[in-house]
């Protein structure tokens, strides 16, 4: 006759066997992080596959993010650091910008090899998908790099840039819009109101001069 003790032997051999033949989930924890493949909600709405959900975020160390999309506003207690560089040199004497050149970089660092550079800016209509929206607004500056005093930079509109300057300098209307050796030049770009065929930009445009 099978005793009690045998069936228990039996019932924890059979538990072990299955412990072996189902495949352990694909949920990992431990020290090197915790991954939900399948995603994670703490709040009313289910998340889509390798989606993470939650209502608050608290990172402790360094974070970083290759794109995000913020719906509120952010509040940065620490201050912002503006690092999205584009550094080159030209032995040009007159060259068209790309909307490549400009497109997501805070500073544009440019050394002029032979003497005064003029740029000219694209056609805004080549530019639709920069700045999308009405009001969409980028903020660049032009950094003159090169110690040569001829070697200045001028810049020039095009089709659909419409060009303010700020009335306290010295580059009032009809006059260039210019940058030194070693003297910045900032842009803020604003996307005017757009219809299927106008993209208009307006291009407002300070300049610095050398003051020491």
């Amino acid at each position: 006759m099978t005793t009690l003790k045998e069936w228990a032997g039996v019932v924890a051999l059979v538990a072990i066997l299955l412990t072996w033949a189902i495949p352990s989930p694909t949920l990992v924890v431990g020290a090197s992080g915790t991954r939900f493949p399948n995603g994670l909600s703490t709040d009313s709405t289910s998340p889509s596959s390798g989606q993470v959900r939650t209502t608050t975020f608290t990172a402790t160390g360094l974070s970083t993010l290759a794109a995000a999309t913020l719906s509120g506003v952010a509040t940065f207690d620490a201050g912002t650091l503006h690092s999205s560089t584009n550094s080159t040199s030209t032995t040009a004497t007159s060259q068209t910008l790309a909307v490549a050149d400009l497109n997501g970089y805070d500073t544009v660092i440019l050394t002029p090899n032979t003497g005064a550079l003029t740029l000219t800016f694209f056609a805004s209509s080549t530019a639709s998908s920069w700045l999308p929206n009405a009001g969409d607004t980028q903020r660049t500056c032009f950094l003159n790099a090169t110690g040569t005093a001829a070697a200045t930079i001028t810049f020039a509109a095009a089709t659909g840039i419409d060009w303010e300057t700020a009335t306290s300098t010295d580059h009032v209307v009809g006059t260039p819009a210019k940058i030194g050796a070693n003297e910045l030049g900032c842009f803020i770009f604003v996307r005017q109101h757009s219809t299927a065929t106008t993209f208009d930009i307006t291009a407002a445009f300070m300049p610095f001069v050398n003051a020491d």
